[in-house]
């Protein structure tokens, strides 16, 4: 069974009511309603990692009183690094995105788990790519065997075997959910948790370790977002919920869910994917 070090497993049972939620009738990207099999469990298997990743990050802020950095900046406060054991060890260095910090909320020290690999990190078990600088010292080709999907999905093998890339990305500047060298804590998200965007399903993959992120800028235009499905993408909140946002949303709706705290008016939010709904599109049954 998953261990989990920083969701409290009241909050890790709730996944499946979050994402209950009464999506519009019938609609495919919400429902299933009318997808293949295989269509409807791709679209299930991003909507659980964005809620799961949503509930880890959530699951920090409750420990730390503040959510990871987002650049690669280090963390300066992490419970996991309470415990006992050697300091100097279990410290990730400078450089590594949000995904490698939280690693350690998935699984159990057995070899191959988020957490197994994320002490590796802190210990330096990696080596770096021939020629990395400082500023690539995430660029470990070992972790190219290891993608990150696995560590998130309770059944490793419908994650890709051959790529480190994700398109798990978050938002950051001027006012998104992460701002650069800076933890930020939910008392900075004045317009609400349910109404700001936590994750996004990206247009470009990145490596997993990367801190490459999506830079919001107001002034210019928004990033590719999506790419998977045809007619839109995929984004968690930081309230855990995960809505599908078609293509030809109004740009402001979508800048203001990008927003934590621009005080802009929402009318009414993109749809909450019905989870259950999803679920037996997929095909399960239980």
């Amino acid at each position: 069974m998953r261990k989990w070090t920083l969701i409290p497993a009241a909050v890790a049972m709730g996944i499946g009511l979050l994402g209950a939620g009464c999506g519009p009738k019938g609609e495919p990207d919400v429902t299933g309603a009318g997808l293949s099999k295989e269509d409807a469990l791709a679209r299930l298997r991003v909507v659980n990692d964005l809620r799961m990743l949503a509930l880890t990050l959530e699951g920090f802020a409750d420990t730390n009183d503040a959510y990871p950095t987002a650049d690669g900046t280090p963390v300066q406060k992490n419970a996991v690094l309470a415990r006992a054991r050697d300091v100097e060890s279990t410290i990730l260095p400078a450089g590594f995105s949000w995904r490698a910090t939280v690693l350690h909320a998935f699984g159990d020290d057995s070899p191959g788990t988020g957490r197994d690999v994320f002490f590796s990190l802190c210990r330096n078990k990696y080596p770096l790519a021939p020629g990395a600088g400082p500023a690539d010292n995430w660029n470990r080709p070992e972790l190219k065997s290891k993608p990150f999907q696995a560590f998130i999905r309770e059944k490793p093998e419908h994650a890709s075997e051959t790529t480190w890339d994700t398109r798990y990305r978050v938002f950051i500047g001027n006012g998104a959910a992460f701002e650069p060298k800076k933890q930020l804590t939910r008392k900075d998200f004045t317009d609400g948790p349910d109404k700001t965007i936590l994750i996004v399903e990206a247009g470009e993959a990145v490596p997993w370790p990367k801190p490459d992120e999506l830079m919001y800028d107001p002034g210019q235009p928004l990033p590719k977002l999506g790419g998977m499905f045809p007619n839109g993408f995929y984004a968690a909140f930081a309230d855990g919920t995960v809505r599908f946002i078609k293509n030809g949303t109004d740009e402001k709706l979508i800048r203001a869910m990008i927003t934590r705290a621009g005080g802009e008016p929402i009318l009414e939010l993109p749809p909450k994917v019905n989870t259950e709904a999803l679920r037996k599109a997929a095909g399960y049954t239980d």
